[in-house]
């Protein structure tokens, strides 16, 4: 039973668009999607297609599915919890299935093969045991409390019930002992409200006999502070430090005005030394008159660079004019005559353009011209289009057509005469019959002549023109046609350009009369400049130009000299007046620039010295009167501190004496105040509270504290006692401790009862599991196990076999037996590859051994997506041979990469039913796929021979303590080919191909007489085998411990 297509409607989150899958392939279908596009929901649509209570969730979905089951076409739909059964288009009953508990066995999930990345032999073995039994693990049913219970809890229940019993019994004491509490506990409170009142009074004796000892204190106080002198009190306190201070400043003082003294001579001394006088000239007029003479300098040099640079123009300018040109003689050129010449100049360039001009037009128009007649070539254009409109009308020559008809027929007569025979005349009138039809078909073709209206249109054109058409056909007409209306065309445009040069050469004359004019002109100004040798137009205004410019250039090299002179004749005056102030310096004169700048910078470094030591001598002088300043308020400051205290000027030792006397002095008085103040204090608590006690002596005092003691010390006591009662009779009206103990107690009394039914249940359940147990192991396990074993050697191609735990073992356990090593291992041994493998035959199996004959599709919802490629591929193999048994298998996945291998691996054993579907828009799954390398393959022989292809491959060495099974492939077979082709296919070992040839699978690889000769080879070694162990025991390992029964807790 294999899923053709799938339409659903309706499903959780697919409520609108729904989900569709066609096209299946009846072996390996893989599904390829994106997270959340529907995959796992498929996954569960097809198991409620089979069974219903998988659609409990989607109540109003709606699923259609084709199936093919047997060449026949199934439909299966369901709506409502409902499922309909249509075979060939007919509603049947539905088909019988699987119970609704193996519907898991029919799904692969990640979770079934990677649960628990460090599974312990125990557990996989029971999770083996457990697919065996269709899901249901039968010896955890066993461990649970449902089948089993135990007598220690039954114990733990009696003990329960006693102890609240003892608890309840507790309670009622207790309430008891607080009934006798709270009858005691006005007498208690009573004396508590006494010890009270004692103790405030013991409070207020231990005031008074405070109050005699501080007013006491107080009078001793006062008698000391009247033995100091009154003028401590004007101390500060920090008197000693203010008189060093003083002392110090006024010393420092001392000595810094005997050093401005000092540096003030110093100053005069060197003011002396320089030549500098009050009265002479400021350096900052100096310093003008200087920026004043350079500036003059600079327009001095400046004129004379524009003076030697017009120069040099007025030397170039007259090499441009003639020498003829007298310079000197030729007057002003005046703005005028200037505009008149370029004037002229313009005139006479346009119209020597617009000659040019002309003159290329008249020869452009006077090139090769047509010389044909205009008028004519129109009249003969017009004959020839009413010739080739003329009617085409012929008449033939029926005279001549007569002529040869009765020709031909006296010849034939003139035959037939002399001809003896009836059959030859026959003959020869039929041989001529076809000659006269030629003869009355060809003839009026051959000869015609033209219609009278075209001929005299023809006579007319030739009349008109000279040449004409080759031949009067109307082809030959239309194409003369053509060419004369082109020649017409050309001669209108020839007449045309003839007109046109016509009217240019006109108005080309005009321009040489214009020309001649302007000649005039030129004549009149070059005589009103004084130009007398000949000279062009052209010439005479780049003469002009010339001497216009000569005469702006002398000008200004006359202003520019002038100005030079004036110039000169400044800086010669303020010169003098630099030398002038500069004799105040004692500076002789300068006689130059350069000079006049080393005489300034000279007077105005000493201007300078001079003006610094004239402000340092003003700084000093002020500062040596703040100093004589500061000097007598520190003396007023030294004497006043003495003066304050009413002590003789510089009397030191008084001010020391007062100043150490003073800590003692302000602690008495501290000390007063704060007895002071507590005296107060307390006599007014006193006369407020129990002011008879004011007039009581320390004695009295201390006789009336001893008697109230006694009754104070008892009140916390009291206070305890009276609380403690109150608050656990609170809390005993509050609280419900006997209906707790009570209700505990009922508790473990329904508590005991409920063990008593459930160990009666229990019992049966027990019951019940050894039977069904009993009836599984009779019926079903040896199927399972016979099954799952077999497909677990398929799947690891004969490397492994399936094989029961030892008899003594307790739990469910199973071995693995590796046919190449001959030994058997552990389930916890194998690698996570084969470990799956051996998982999905006990499932494959339970759900073979469960159908009625109709294979149902095995789902794979991302069971591989975190795989290794190794891994992949060793779980893709074994899922690729359960389709060769017929068996439909639709993966599920959302990586691309994972589609590429289930390509190649399908490619690889020859698996052509696959197919890639996609749930998303269009179809990106085929174009994506990369085929992805799966492990490594052995290399091809190439043509070597057994000895090199063995040395190429490199197989392992013969161990003879393994047997033959062990033995590899390349050392039993003698044909290359035949060793790739098994390498290939995984078979290394002879142990995996004696295998596959006990379950009849070797057929694929080689034939019988082949495995005979390798079975032989691998017996020889069998034989050495069994000889080598004769005196070498095998090594003891772990293996042949376990072989010879020891469990493994004491491994």
């Amino acid at each position: 039973m294999k899923l053709v297509s799938l339409k659903t409607r309706g499903l959780p989150g697919f409520e609108n668009q729904g989900l569709t899958i066609s096209d299946l392939s009846p072996d390996l279908t893989v599904v390829l999607g994106a997270n959340a596009s529907g995959k796992t929901t498929l996954c569960r649509t097809i198991q409620g297609l089979l069974w219903a209570e998988h659609l409990k969730s989607a109540p109003e979905a709606e699923i259609y599915s084709l199936w093919s089951l047997d060449h026949h076409k199934l439909e299966i739909q369901a709506s409502a919890f409902r499922l309909r059964f249509f075979l060939d288009g007919v509603q049947v009953d539905p088909i019988v299935l699987p119970p609704a508990y193996l519907a898991h066995s029919y799904v692969i999930t990640l979770d079934d093969l990677f649960e628990d990345n460090a599974q312990s032999e125990t557990h996989s073995a029971q999770q083996i045991a457990k697919e065996m039994t269709g899901g249901f693990d039968l010896a955890a049913l066993r461990r649970s409390a449902l089948v089993s219970w135990s007598p220690k809890s039954v114990s733990t229940a009696k003990g329960e019930l006693r102890r609240t019993q003892a608890d309840v019994r507790s309670v009622k004491r207790e309430q008891a002992t607080l009934a006798a509490e709270e009858a005691r506990l006005p007498d208690l409170t009573a004396e508590y409200h006494e010890a009270c009142r004692a103790e405030q009074r013991i409070k207020l004796l231990d005031a008074a006999q405070t109050y005699q000892k501080k007013k006491h204190a107080l009078l001793l106080r006062q008698e000391e502070i009247s033995a100091y002198p009154s003028e401590i009190s004007l101390l500060l306190g920090n008197e000693i430090e203010v008189l060093a201070e003083a002392r110090d400043a006024r010393d420092r003082k001392h000595a810094q005005l005997k050093a401005a003294e000092l540096k003030l001579n110093e100053l005069d001394a060197a003011r002396a030394k320089l030549h500098f006088k009050e009265e002479s000239t400021a350096p900052t007029r100096l310093k003008n008159i200087m920026e004043r003479l350079q500036r003059i300098f600079d327009e001095q040099q400046r004129l004379k660079q524009q003076i030697a640079r017009c120069r040099g123009s007025l030397h170039d300018i007259s090499k441009k004019i003639s020498p003829e040109v007298s310079l000197e003689t030729i007057p002003p050129l005046n703005a005028d005559i200037l505009t008149q010449i370029e004037l002229l100049q313009r005139r006479f360039e346009e119209i020597s353009q617009k000659q040019n001009l002309l003159k290329a037009e008249i020869q452009y128009c006077a090139k090769e011209l047509s010389n044909d007649d205009p008028e004519s070539l129109s009249q003969a254009a017009a004959t020839l289009r009413r010739w080739l409109r003329a009617p085409d009308t012929r008449s033939y020559d029926f005279a001549t057509l007569i002529r040869w008809i009765v020709l031909f027929s006296a010849v034939l007569l003139t035959v037939a005469v002399l001809t003896p025979t009836t059959g030859s005349n026959l003959l020869w009138m039929l041989a001529g019959l076809p000659v006269l039809i030629i003869i009355w078909v060809a003839l009026p073709r051959s000869k015609h002549s033209q219609s009278n209206l075209r001929a005299s249109l023809k006579e007319q054109f030739e009349t008109i023109l000279q040449d004409g058409p080759p031949d009067w056909e109307p082809k030959s007409v239309t194409s003369f046609l053509e060419q004369l209306e082109d020649r017409l065309l050309s001669a209108k445009a020839a007449a045309w350009a003839r007109e046109k040069a016509r009217r240019l050469e006109a108005d080309l004359a005009v321009a040489q009369a214009e020309g001649e004019q302007l000649e005039v002109e030129r004549k009149s100004l070059a005589a009103k400049v004084g130009v007398t040798a000949p000279t062009t137009l052209m010439g005479l205004s780049l003469l002009t130009s010339n001497l216009d410019q000569y005469q702006r250039l002398a000008s200004e090299m006359r202003g520019l000299e002038s100005a030079l002179t004036d110039e000169e004749v400044r800086f010669a005056s303020l010169l003098k007046d630099l030398n002038t102030a500069l004799q105040s310096y004692g500076i002789p004169e300068a006689q130059s620039l350069d000079e006049a700048v080393a005489a300034v910078k000279l007077a105005g470094e000493s201007a300078e010295t001079a003006c610094k030591l004239e402000d340092e001598i003003r700084l000093t002088r002020s500062t040596h009167e703040q100093l004589h300043q500061d000097l007598t308020l520190l003396q007023d400051k030294y004497s006043g501190l003495f003066s304050r205290l009413n002590l003789a000027e510089s009397d030191e030792n008084g001010l020391h004496k007062l100043c150490n006397a003073r800590p003692a002095y302000l602690a008495c008085a501290e000390d007063l105040k704060v007895l002071e103040r507590e005296c107060q204090t307390l006599e007014q608590e006193l006369a407020q509270n129990a002011p008879e006690l004011l007039e009581l002596d320390q004695h009295q005092l201390a006789q009336q504290h001893l008697e109230f003691s006694a009754l104070a010390d008892r009140r916390e006591a009291l206070l305890q006692e009276t609380t403690a009662i109150k608050t656990r009779i609170s809390d005993a009206r509050q609280g419900r401790k006997l209906e707790t103990a009570l209700k505990q107690q009922g508790r473990a009394q329904s508590k005991l009862a409920g063990m008593r039914d459930q160990i009666v249940l229990a019992s049966a359940a027990l019951f019940l599991l050894n039977q069904v147990e009993s009836e599984y192991q009779l019926k079903n396990e040896p199927l399972v196990f016979k099954e799952a074993a077999r497909l677990f050697e398929i799947f690891t191609r004969g490397a492994y076999k399936l094989v029961s735990a030892p008899p003594h073992e307790e739990t469910p356990e199973f071995r693995a037996h590796d046919t190449a090593l001959n030994r058997t291992l552990r389930l916890d041994q194998l690698s996570r590859g084969t470990r799956m493998q051996l998982q999905l035959a006990v499932r494959f199996a339970f759900a073979a051994s469960a159908e009625s004959g109709i294979k149902l599709p095995f789902l794979l919802d991302e069971a591989l997506c975190i795989s290794d490629p190794e891994r992949f591929k060793a779980i893709s193999e074994a899922l690729i041979a359960i389709t060769r048994e017929g068996r439909q298998l639709i993966y599920f996945t959302s990586q691309p990469h994972e589609a590429a291998l289930w390509q190649t691996l399908t490619e690889q054993h020859d698996v052509p039913k696959l197919k890639v579907l996609s749930l998303s828009k269009g179809d990106p799954a085929r174009s994506s796929l990369t085929l992805v390398p799966t492990g490594t393959h052995p290399p091809e022989p190439n043509g070597l021979t057994l000895e090199e292809y063995v040395a190429l491959l490199k197989p392992a060495r013969i161990v003879p303590a393994n047997g033959g099974d062990a033995v590899p492939i390349a050392h039993l077979a003698d044909d290359p080919q035949l060793i790739w082709k098994l390498l290939s296919a995984g078979i290394t070992t002879f142990g995996q191909l004696k295998t596959l040839f006990k379950r009849g699978s070797f057929s694929a690889f080689l034939d019988q007489t082949t495995y005979e000769k390798i079975k032989a080879r691998a017996e020889v070694v069998d034989a050495f085998h069994e000889a080598y162990q004769i005196g070498r025991g095998r090594p003891l390992t772990e293996g042949v411990l376990e072989a010879a029964g020891l469990s493994g807790r004491i491994l």
